[in-house]
């Protein structure tokens, strides 16, 4: 027998409220690539390594927190093995070697965090930091409305990425999704509708 609920049953004419979620700016590939293209512009390789970073789906609070120590893949693999939490993460970034003319620029240590606060070097960036780097990039190309976050970055990056076998069939894994249907909740409803599947929630996963 199914479990009768308790709540009381609603009356005619009136719809259940939505579920409230956090308003979120979307972006889209037109923007993604103006984003870009600021960003290369600027000549900055800080941010220009940072953006590097959210373009291969990472999270953002576990590149803030890497240290400097890269360690490259052999020769038929562009990416590298980045330390996080003492524990080492593949990163393929489509600019592989803006992070090491960083780092060389920076004259980083391989035991320094490799995007340190601009108050404390040995600390690392905060979100907040992070944040307000993101925005200057976005406030140049997008105008009126919510600004874009790296949230939103991250996200574009992962829809088109899911539609780029067999590219999607790694994403999972290097976005840090245990399964593949979590990476799924990136498409957007008419996406998943046309493939005869449900609109996936909307509710962001990460706070940035």
């Amino acid at each position: 027998t199914e479990a009768k609920s308790d709540a009381p049953p609603l009356k005619p004419g009136i719809k259940k409220a939505p579920r409230l979620v956090s308003p979120r700016r979307t972006i889209s590939p037109h923007e993604l690539e103006a984003v870009r293209r600021v960003v290369q512009a600027s000549g900055n390789l800080r941010d220009q390594s940072l953006f590097a970073l959210i373009e291969t789906g990472l999270r953002s609070h576990m590149f803030l927190s890497a240290k400097a120590n890269l360690e490259k893949l052999d020769d038929s693999n562009p990416g590298f093995l980045i330390l996080i939490d003492k524990q080492r993460h593949t990163v393929v970034p489509q600019n592989t070697n803006v992070l090491e003319r960083y780092i060389r620029s920076e004259k980083l240590k391989t035991d320094g965090y490799l995007f340190p606060s601009s108050k404390a070097a040995n600390e690392p960036m905060s979100a907040r930091e992070f944040s307000e780097i993101v925005k200057g990039w976005t406030s140049k190309v997008i105008s009126g409305g919510l600004q874009p976050t790296a949230y939103s970055i991250r996200a574009a990056v992962i829809e088109l990425s899911l539609g780029k076998l067999p590219a999607y069939d790694q994403l999972p894994k290097q976005v840090g999704h245990l399964e593949s249907v979590m990476t799924q909740h990136y498409l957007t409803p008419s996406d998943t509708t046309l493939n005869g599947g449900h609109a996936p929630k909307t509710e962001p996963d990460e706070a940035d």
